[in-house]
């Protein structure tokens, strides 16, 4: 299966299990004949398998991506310098992220890239909720003494099912603020991805999920963070 295959269905399970969560939560239904839809069940399948392929590796890294599927699905290593691991996991929150810390902190990581907050407002969390988590993310890399390089919320196409761009424009804003008081770094992924208020059509495959040039263009973004930093840490 090719790679543009893989997202686009990880794309439909995602949206598929967020839309029962949603559903579930303001109490909505699952689908007539079934108490979750499969594609919700698969979905949690693949990532109870991503969880425990991580907790079985064993080896060290410079850098972490770390976030849901838009981190995970990009080719980190390929992309960037350095012994990077991925720890993208497909439908994953800022609670989620901030959860899984502790299997982070093992790989004993000089950098943390984070990316997180696409699902939290899928779900209909509130921007300050998000900022407030992810501040708590920032804070416990930083006592670990790891440096953390904050990437903006991307926008989804117009045409993608849940409406989402106002929100994410709120988010960034409040990030963007957060980055200032915690000392991060931050990458404003949107200002080499967005076309008019959405996700350009050239940098998606679904109307979310990024495309191969965009992560060429987040990682030319990163590039010269990443080199700063490691120039910082020598000296």
């Amino acid at each position: 299966m090719n790679r543009r295959a893989i997202v686009s269905l990880s794309a439909v399970l995602a949206v598929a299990a967020l839309a029962y969560e949603i559903g579930a939560g303001q109490g909505g239904k699952a689908p007539e004949g079934s108490t979750r839809g499969r594609e919700a069940a698969t979905f949690d399948a693949l990532r109870k398998q991503r969880e425990a392929r991580f907790e079985a590796e064993t080896s060290l890294a410079d850098i972490v991506m770390l976030g849901d599927s838009l981190t995970e699905f990009g080719h980190w290593a390929e992309l960037l310098p350095g012994i990077v691991a991925n720890r993208g996991i497909g439908g994953d929150t800022s609670k989620g992220v901030l959860n899984r810390l502790g299997e982070v902190l093992r790989l004993n990581p000089r950098v943390v890239c984070l990316l997180v907050g696409t699902n939290d407002l899928l779900l209909g969390r509130g921007v300050d909720e998000i900022s407030q988590t992810v501040s708590s993310i920032i804070y416990s890399l930083q006592e670990h003494h790891i440096s953390v390089v904050l990437t903006s919320v991307p926008f989804v196409r117009a045409d993608f099912p849940i409406r989402i761009n106002g929100e994410v424009t709120r988010l960034n804003q409040s990030l963007r603020t957060l980055t200032l008081y915690q000392r991060t770094d931050f990458i404003d992924l949107n200002a080499v991805t967005a076309d008019n208020g959405e996700l350009a059509r050239e940098d998606t495959v679904d109307g979310v999920h990024l495309s191969n040039k965009a992560y060429e263009k987040w990682a030319a973004a990163l590039r010269p963070v990443l080199d700063h930093l490691a120039e910082a840490s020598r000296n």
